[in-house]
This record gives C-alpha cells, structure tokens and sequence, in this order.
C-alpha cells in the first residue's frame, strides 16, 4: 500500500464534497471521543470548503483520497496556520496523517507552523509533536468548554 500526496482543487465541487465527507467522518469521530455535541468544525458546509481561501492537500490510498490537509501560509513574518487536519476513520492508523503534515511541512518550507488540536486528542498530539510541534499555549472554547492546546512547530 502506498499513500500519494499532492495539492487538490477544492474550488472543484465534486473534490469539496469530498473533503466535506471526510471532515463530517472524522471530526464526528472526533466529536464523540471528545463527548462534545456543539463542534465547529461539523458546522461547514461544502459550500464553505469550496469558498475557503486556505491551500488543501489530499492524500490518496489505491486512489481513493483517504484524508485532507488545509492550511493558510500568512504572511512571511508569522508563519502558516494547519487549520485542519483530517483523515477518514477507515484509513485511521496508515500513515496517512504523516503523509499529510509532511506534505504540508514541504510545501510551507522554513516558515514556523501552527496548528491547534483538543487537549483530549491524544493521537493528534503525539502525531504533531513526531513532527517537533511544541506546546506553547492552551485555551477554553464555548461553548462546551473544550481545552484546545496551541501547537508550533519552528
């Protein structure tokens, strides 16, 4: 099994479906692990995706896209912001978040990254910090008061 990343069009309808189905597995996944109910991310629509300004990158498995990365690179002096990081529940455990984050790493360069992930989301954590993200703050969000844990890379 290989994993194949590369930039993907989701101004493209059908790719914004796509991604939007992935988002909607994974972050209910999430949701649930979590016992959250109101969680943002569940809220965007394809329609959002398709309208986002941020850059995306897939990965695929046998051609099937198997989870997403979206980032905004900012400008040169503050870096870039990973603001989502998804992979589908089936292909969970692949290697495909690291193909993601690797893809995005190569593709940002030398500017430092951040990224936020739920203090409770031990896979996430351990995923970033394999990449030398550090913790440097944390922060409550309503309105189910989830600790979220602000993570850089430099």
């Amino acid at each position: 099994m290989s994993i194949i990343t590369d930039a993907i069009d989701h101004h493209e309808s059908r790719n914004a479906e796509c991604i939007h189905a992935i988002r909607q597995a994974a972050y209910g996944q999430e949701a649930a692990i979590l016992g959250i109910r109101m969680f943002p991310p569940l809220a965007e629509s394809a329609s959002q995706i398709r309208e986002s300004s941020d850059e995306f990158a897939g990965a695929w498995i046998d051609k099937r896209l198997a989870g997403v990365v979206s980032y905004s690179k900012g400008d040169s002096s503050k870096g870039c912001l990973i603001t989502s990081l998804v992979v589908d529940p089936t292909c969970q455990r692949l290697g495909v978040g690291s193909a993601l984050i690797s893809a995005a790493v190569l593709k940002m360069g030398n500017k430092p990254i951040s990224v936020s992930t739920a203090a409770r989301n031990g896979p996430a954590l351990a995923l970033f910090a394999k990449f030398e993200f550090v913790e440097v703050g944390r922060r409550m969000v309503e309105p189910e008061k989830l600790e979220l844990v602000d993570l850089l890379r430099k």
